[in-house]
């Protein structure tokens, strides 16, 4: 029989007994402990996951914020380069309206520059018509000209013809007078005579008178009446002698009053023909030299028609070739209000692309003031990850509590384990 077991032998199995209550109280907390560590682990992890994800959030909310930044500053950029493509567009509207101006402008001074060539055209037609009329004019003068020439020729031909008949005609005239002087002579001489006769016959009759006297009466009146008969015959021969001679005389004077009225009308008419001539071609050269005169000034103001038409017509051809600079410049200025369009509508393609950044800026910045809250939030999940740090750093405490529990556990285990081979010896 087994003895009973003294003192030491009660503590040490009561000790034993307390050491196994505890190693299984220490096995159950070591479990528990154990999965309680599992637990925070694992929660550490999905904390640490969370913080991670809240990091990344916070990152990516800062990512958005920056974004945000950057689109709302690409979007006052896009908003200010807008402006700037307004005003440029509206530049280009007024450049051309402008050049529509300038080519409308252009085209009126086109069309006034033709209508001045045309104007200018027919001036210098009429010009040259004018011309043409001054020459034909200057033609007719020099014609006249020559036709009066010709006429004071014909006359100074006629006065010199007058001249010779009136020479004629006086020579005829003198000869007529030569022939009167000679008729009055002979009936001069014939009346000298039939006196010579009368008194011949007187002094018959006084002689008959005488010798009636001493002579027979009948021979002295037949005597008588043939003295008295041939003195009525001579008296009768005188008076017509000396009517002849008057009318010879008059003949005479008025075949010299013709010759002088002739030499007189001769003379007039040679100096009237002369004056005529030298009057014809004085007027003639005159009107030669005022038609040359007025035929070379119609010429020259017609070549400086003629001349202001050509200058008129190149100015024409000028303004043509400024109107087709203008119509050029106004197909640039199409072609540059083309490009205007085309710049404006792709300034409306970027004002539309800005107007969407801007609103996906807008969405940004919606989304990073939502990542703002979800960045309070992960401040919020930081705080509390700074609690679990703080529950990590209990649990890293209580685990090192843990291990020197268990360490003593173990010693002690080691010191039942030599206690029971101390017991079993006993």
């Amino acid at each position: 029989m087994r003895p009973a077991p003294s003192l030491t032998e009660e503590t040490m199995a009561t000790d034993l007994f307390s050491l196994r209550e505890k190693f299984f109280t220490l096995r159950t907390t070591k479990e528990e402990a154990t999965k309680r560590a599992e637990d925070a682990e694992e929660k550490v992890k999905a904390l640490e996951a969370e913080l991670a994800a809240v990091q990344a959030a916070s990152s990516s909310a800062a990512d958005d914020s920056k974004r945000a930044d950057d689109a709302e500053a690409k979007a006052k950029a896009l908003e200010g380069e807008l402006f700037a493509i307004k005003q440029e567009l509206d530049l280009l509207k007024d450049k051309v309206a402008g050049l529509e101006k300038e080519r409308a402008a252009a085209v009126e001074e086109a069309k006034k520059a033709h209508q001045e060539a045309e104007a200018a055209t027919k001036e210098a037609d009429n010009a040259h018509k004018e011309a043409e009329a001054a020459h034909k004019e200057a033609k007719a003068a020099h014609d006249e000209a020559t036709a009066a020439h010709q006429e004071a020729e014909a006359a100074q031909k006629k006065a010199v013809a007058a001249h010779d008949a009136d020479e004629q005609a006086k020579a005829a005239a003198i000869a007529e007078a030569a022939a009167a002087k000679e008729a009055v002579a002979a009936a001069e001489k014939r009346a000298t005579e039939a006196e010579a006769a009368a008194a011949a016959a007187a002094a018959g009759v006084a002689e008959a008178a005488k010798a009636k006297e001493t002579a027979a009466a009948a021979e002295l009146e037949a005597a008588a009446a043939a003295a008295k008969k041939e003195l009525a015959a001579a008296v009768s021969e005188k008076e017509a002698a000396v009517a002849e001679a008057k009318a010879a005389k008059e003949a005479v004077a008025a075949a010299e009053k013709k010759a002088a009225d002739v030499e007189a009308a001769s003379k007039a008419a040679a100096e009237e023909a002369a004056a005529a001539s030298k009057k014809a071609s004085e007027e003639a050269a005159a009107a030669s030299a005022k038609a040359v005169e007025d035929a070379k000034a119609e010429a020259a103001a017609a070549t400086k028609r003629a001349t202001d038409a050509e200058a008129a017509s190149a100015a024409a051809a000028e303004s043509v070739k400024e109107a087709a600079a203008a119509k050029e410049a106004a197909a640039a200025a199409a072609a540059q209000v083309e490009a205007a369009k085309k710049e404006a509508a792709e300034a409306k393609a970027a004002l539309e692309a800005a107007q969407k950044e801007a609103k996906a800026a807008q969405e940004a910045l919606a989304s990073a003031k939502e990542g703002s809250a979800a960045a309070k939030e992960a401040e919020a999940a930081s705080q509390e990850a700074e609690i679990q740090k703080r529950i990590d750093a209990a649990v890293a405490d209580w685990n090192q509590k843990h291990q020197e529990l268990h360490a003593e556990y173990e010693t002690m285990k080691k010191q039942q384990a030599e206690f029971l081979a101390e017991a079993t010896k006993w």
